[in-house]
């Protein structure tokens, strides 16, 4: 019975060697490189031998990365679901990462072969068939799918969508050609479209993603410039796809002048630009984006830079004329201010007068009533909008400019008081502007109060004013 064990064990020391060396002989590996995070699953924190052979048990798993930081003891790994090995982005610690992929993945153009797919198909990873033109859901395996797509002559194409280990469905696609043109990307992990050789784009990269959009795009030639943006004013949101797709979506936009292209470690992606003129100075320089713009848009002709000269000083003269128009306004309105304070402190003299004539039933102290003009104020972005504030005594005595230590308006926001500013006596009632004479800003909207402090004692209006600003 020893002996037995003895030989048992040592078979088994001998399969493990075995396994092992023809694990390793599966993959390729690059130090200081890693897998991006859309790539890899949890932390597997396990010996390098046995993350291995987790990848290659698993049909999903096409490469692992593995970490060793030797200072702190810690040591672990992750599957990896990239379609290609190296990815291209910078290096970290080679004495600390590793990524390894297993050979199949080493593709010099960077495409996955198609699990089951025969030769018949070529296959876009994070692609999909669009909506309205794909059949519904059949959650059958893969090449249940292609032999259903090879059966049906109307099917150009199929889409395979593995959820997770236990859920994964296809649908038929009849879509004319291969990739699908400005779409941008969805999980690669998840998602493959697989379109008939027959309806493949002759000019698609091997990646799916069209030609390098250098110069020539769906018929339309761009100039471009390294390490030159287009300003956010002057650019759509950002499309996550390949610079050719971009381009073509440019190419096919007659609102579209160009195209700012960033190129990351992780993420690409680009953006439609209308800028009028492209030149390699016509915005501040910024790593890793890449300009092109429409011939028909690069300055290098006398007639472009004539045109845009003149474009500056009509700007320029627009500029100034605003200025003056704001100046004059300003001064109109700073007149018309002390006209109103003229007037206010006539009343004021007059009120005083009266005062001083009343019995001394009237030296009494009064408490301040406080309250809004109007209750709900709406105003717009584009005018003025002015809060107003009656404020008088509990006898009926109308309150003047001088009758109170202070006036302040404050906007309440969870209890608290913001943004208090000393309120204008003009009319008769309390006043404030929330913005400038010709604007509001949207972030005014809210409820707004008056607190008059008269003889050390406070005094909040009831009703406030509740302002909406659309």
């Amino acid at each position: 019975t020893l002996l037995y064990t003895i030989k048992f064990e040592m078979i088994q020391l001998l399969l493990v060697l075995f396994a092992g060396q023809t694990l390793a002989n599966e993959y390729q590996c690059f130090p200081g490189n890693w897998c991006p995070s859309l790539g890899k699953g949890d932390a597997i924190f396990q010996p390098e031998d046995e993350v291995m052979a987790m990848c290659s048990n698993d049909p999903t798993c096409t490469g692992y990365n593995y970490i060793d930081f030797d200072a702190s003891n810690s040591h672990f790994g992750y599957l990896c679901r990239l379609t290609s090995y190296p990815p291209e982005q910078g290096l970290l610690d080679p004495n600390e990462y590793s990524l390894c992929g297993k050979t199949q993945f080493l593709n010099a153009e960077g495409v996955k072969p198609a699990p089951n797919a025969s030769n018949q198909y070529k296959c876009f990873y994070g692609h999909w068939c669009p909506g309205g033109q794909g059949s519904e859901a059949i959650h059958q395996p893969e090449d249940e799918i292609i032999a259903m797509c090879g059966a049906n002559p109307k099917c150009t194409g199929y889409e395979y969508i593995h959820y997770d280990a236990t859920l994964s469905w296809g649908v038929m696609c009849y879509s004319p050609s291969y990739p699908i043109v400005n779409q941008g990307k969805l999980d690669e992990n998840m998602y493959l479209l697989c379109g008939k050789t027959a309806y493949v784009d002759a000019n698609t990269g091997a990646d799916g993603d069209g030609g390098d959009g250098n110069e020539e795009t769906g018929g339309v030639e761009y100039t471009c410039y390294d390490n030159v943006f287009c300003p956010v004013s002057e650019s759509s949101d950002a499309i996550f796809a390949s610079e050719a797709e971009v381009l073509a979506q440019c190419a096919g936009d007659a609102t579209c002048t160009g195209v700012d292209y960033y190129t990351g470690d992780t993420y690409q992606f680009g953006y439609l630009c209308y800028q009028k003129v492209y030149s390699e100075t016509t915005t501040a320089r910024l790593d890793r984006h890449r300009l092109c713009g429409k011939n028909a848009y690069v300055d290098g002709n006398e007639e472009t830079d004539g045109d845009s000269k003149e474009k500056e000083e009509n700007d320029q003269k627009e500029e100034e004329e605003k200025q003056k128009e704001e100046e004059e306004e300003k001064k109109e309105e700073e007149e018309n201010d002390k006209e109103e304070d003229k007037e206010d402190d006539k009343e004021d003299d007059k009120d005083k007068k009266k005062d001083d004539e009343k019995d001394e039933d009237e030296e009494l102290k009064y408490a301040v009533i406080v309250k809004a003009k109007k209750e709900k104020l709406a105003c717009k972005v584009k005018d003025k909008c002015t809060v107003k504030f009656d404020a008088e005594f509990e006898n009926g005595k109308k309150g003047k400019k001088s009758s109170f230590d202070s006036v302040e308006i404050c906007k309440l926001e969870a209890g608290e008081r913001k943004y208090c500013k000393k309120a204008a006596f003009k009319k008769q009632s309390w006043n404030l502007t929330l913005g400038s004479k010709k604007s509001t800003p949207s972030s005014a909207t809210g409820e707004w109060i008056c607190i008059v402090t008269s003889e050390g004692e406070e005094y909040v209006s009831v009703p406030s004013a509740q302002v909406t600003v659309k």
